[in-house]
């Protein structure tokens, strides 16, 4: 297998890739800024016919790491809880059940007998809010597991 450096990562080499440089496209991408293949294969120090060698391949990685994102940390459990209720639905509804609140409070014929009851409507909405975010929040963090399983258990995805 054939390798070609690109910012000191190593990437295989591939003739559907590279059949773009040698296509009428080619002055465009210099106009872009972009180098030719001859550019990149003389700024790498590499041949398109041999590409790098293994221990060449190796080298260069331990100099400039994998070709990889960044792993992120993990997301924090408030943060997960706050982000179940950033919605724009979400929001009308807690509005909903905040002035619903406020009506039944302030009402001023609402007897002992209806005070509990008067209260049930913003109770339910706020009770079905919080339903919805545990659920939410439930569903991340089984999500985030099974891919790191499947990251385990797939040694192409291991690295990303």
């Amino acid at each position: 297998m054939h390798y070609r450096s690109v910012n000191g990562g190593a990437i295989c080499l591939n003739s559907e890739t590279d059949h773009l440089f040698h296509s009428p496209w080619r002055t465009r991408y210099s106009l872009l800024g972009l180098k030719t293949v001859e550019e990149c294969l003389k700024e790498y120090d590499v041949s398109l016919e041999n590409g790098l060698n293994s221990h060449e391949v190796e080298k260069r990685c331990q100099i400039y790491g994998w070709n990889e994102l960044q792993k992120k940390n993990c997301t924090p459990l408030w943060k997960l809880v706050v982000e179940q209720f950033d919605d724009t639905v979400v929001k009308i509804l807690l509005l909903a059940a905040g002035i619903s609140f406020l009506l039944t409070y302030f009402h001023d014929n609402v007897s002992s007998e209806e005070g509990i009851t008067a209260y049930v409507e913003p109770l339910v909405i706020l009770l079905i809010l919080i339903l919805n975010a545990i659920v939410g929040v439930c569903r991340r963090i089984i999500l985030r597991r099974l891919w790191k399983l499947l990251k385990k258990c797939n040694p192409i995805m291991q690295r990303s």
